[in-house]
């Protein structure tokens, strides 16, 4: 099974029989059965028609609609998976204040230790670098998780502060200079930052849609609060994936130069996009990502997300304990 990007814009997508047409200007760029389907991403000015969407709602494929920045706009999805008593069982949790806040807890230690295997893994093989402050400051964040929290307002600031000492250093790792100096989402301003909220982006639509199928309802997370339209479950997910992931993948980007200045143009506000070739790019390289096998572990990136949404429902359903992915 494949994912279908289209970022071209103008590009407009029909059906002709049981195959997906991509074409632009009459001349069809891409004929793909929709049974090699799995998933179809849209950014920007691309028409879908309804004939189109039609068969692949039956086929049971997701299209994901985004704008040409990355921001999601929403999805089309297929009858969700039939499983009401885990909807149900979702809702008791989230009503249960304990279990959401020893939820929450391992969310952020998780993160934190995935923020040190990074900064470790990237002394190891670079001893002249010094993280010593950015790695005592996160371990003094884990010492007061062990120490315990009050409210989500206290996690959050140990969140927030242990992800600016690792930001601050993840800018010391990049072999080239594109001006990033810490995370800024809204908008990016730089290359680093457009690549990172692009991944992020990709990561949480990818979750919100395996959760949806899942019978989850996506929308009420565990650590994330509740706000309109937000996947708040999917975020909660992708916070343990973020740097073992999302980061090391776009630190491989710009450090083995797959990604340069040219492969980005300005945007309103001071925004930094990625260029129409600097998307296709992009998309090629996060395929590859997401199905590549990490050493040590026996399965891809993408069936680790999918082992963890099914860690996720046996810790609703059956009282387990919830552990997040650890990178290696």
């Amino acid at each position: 099974m494949s994912v279908l990007y289209v970022c071209e814009q103008g590009c407009v997508i029909r059906k002709s029989g049981k195959r997906i047409l991509v074409s632009r200007e009459r001349k069809v760029m891409q004929d793909i059965p929709v049974a090699k389907l799995e998933r179809v991403w849209l950014y920007g000015n691309v028409q879908l028609s309804s004939q189109a969407a039609a068969l692949l709602l039956d086929s049971g494929v997701d299209v994901v609609f985004l704008s040409y920045g990355g921001r999601l706009r929403g999805h089309l999805t297929g009858t969700m998976s039939k499983n009401i008593f885990l909807r149900l069982a979702q809702y008791e949790r989230w009503q249960d204040r304990e279990f959401k806040k020893n939820f929450a807890v391992n969310i952020v230690r998780g993160k934190i230790q995935n923020m040190r295997v990074m900064l470790l893994r990237y002394q190891r093989n670079h001893p002249e670098v010094d993280f010593e402050v950015a790695l005592a400051g996160l371990n003094q964040g884990l010492q007061s998780l062990e120490e315990g929290v009050r409210d989500n307002s206290q996690l959050l600031g140990i969140e927030g502060h242990c992800s600016h000492l690792y930001f601050r250093d993840l800018a010391r790792m990049l072999r080239q200079d594109l001006g990033f100096t810490g995370r800024k989402r809204r908008p990016p301003t730089d290359p680093v930052n457009s690549l990172l909220s692009l991944t992020y982006t990709m990561l949480s639509n990818e979750l919100a849609c395996i959760l949806e199928a899942s019978s989850f309802d996506p929308y009420l997370g565990f650590y994330h609060g509740l706000r309109y339209g937000r996947s708040s479950l999917a975020l909660d997910l992708v916070e343990e994936f973020r740097q073992p992931l999302a980061d090391s993948h776009v630190l491989s980007l710009i450090n083995l130069y797959i990604f340069g200045p040219d492969d980005f143009r300005p945007g309103p506000n001071g925004a930094i996009y990625l260029t129409d070739d600097g998307f296709r790019k992009f998309f090629e390289q996060y395929e590859k990502k997401v199905n590549l096998t990490e050493k040590g572990e026996k399965a891809s990136w993408r069936d680790l997300i999918i082992e963890q949404v099914k860690s996720l429902e046996n810790c609703i359903m059956n009282d387990a304990p919830y552990i997040p992915y650890r990178g290696k």
